[in-house]
């Protein structure tokens, strides 16, 4: 019984990953048929470029341990 709620429960994560999917593939067709390719990628990539360095600044929960420890 748990391993059928157990499987039942992992199809269902994997259907709302792929809803998520087409509903991002879908979004991003629409942005490219209004606006043109080169815009959308342009747009994307600046985006995710701010979301990359937003990420490592503020990490909630995490600190920065230094490569090499001081001598001290």
């Amino acid at each position: 019984m748990r391993l059928t709620l157990f499987q039942a429960e992992r199809r269902l994560l994997e259907a709302q990953m792929q809803v998520d999917y087409y509903r991002d593939l879908v979004a991003f067709l629409e942005d490219v048929s209004a606006s043109g390719v080169e815009s959308v990628v342009d747009k994307r990539r600046t985006s995710a470029a701010a979301e990359h360095a937003q990420a490592h600044r503020s990490a909630p929960g995490l600190i920065t341990v230094p490569a090499v420890p001081s001598a001290a």
